[in-house]
């Protein structure tokens, strides 16, 4: 494989692993969202309910104690982390990506001898493993199926629409 070929699989990589992030972060944004609209109805309902009616008021208290506990710990759920996580993380790929794009243009200029541009490309490296490093120091993130699927829809509309037919630069 050229150092060109290499360039382009490490280039696409960060497209498609800055697409799972993204994914990441959106399903932990909608997750949170929705803990939070169910924390708030349960707690808001149950506080009306005991008020107005007075029955049973030891039930009532339980579950309004029981919403404020899950609202107060919610910010060390594994999504809480996993959102705050991936998406400083997104940041920084898309940087990283920028970086790399326009590292590419010179390549397909024909700029960069072939040691260049395998330089270049280890840089992406480096640079991607840092910002997981810094996100991610315990571990990264669980495999998802349904995220691989989306991240590799985007990073190839992604490729083709900016790139078009990446081995010469044309469309």
């Amino acid at each position: 494989m050229s150092p060109q070929d290499r360039y382009w699989s490490s280039l696409y990589e960060l497209v498609f692993h800055g697409y799972l992030l993204q994914a990441h972060c959106q399903d932990a944004a909608d997750t949170d969202r929705k803990f939070k609209v169910v924390v708030a109805i349960t707690s808001s309902t149950s506080l009306g309910i005991w008020a107005v009616f007075k029955a049973y008021p030891e039930v009532w208290a339980t579950i309004i104690v029981c919403t404020q506990i899950v609202s107060a710990t919610s910010k060390y759920l594994p999504y809480a982390a996993r959102l705050k996580a991936a998406g400083a993380c997104v940041h920084d790929f898309r940087e990283i990506q920028n970086w790399a794009e326009m590292r590419w243009c010179d390549i397909v200029d024909g700029d960069l001898t072939d040691s260049q541009i395998n330089k270049a490309r280890s840089e992406i490296q480096a640079k991607t493993a840092r910002a997981l490093k810094s996100h991610f120091p315990l571990d990264g993130l669980p495999a998802h199926q349904g995220f691989n699927e989306r991240a590799t829809v985007n990073a190839e509309s992604y490729m083709n629409t900016h790139f078009g037919d990446k081995k010469n630069g044309n469309e």
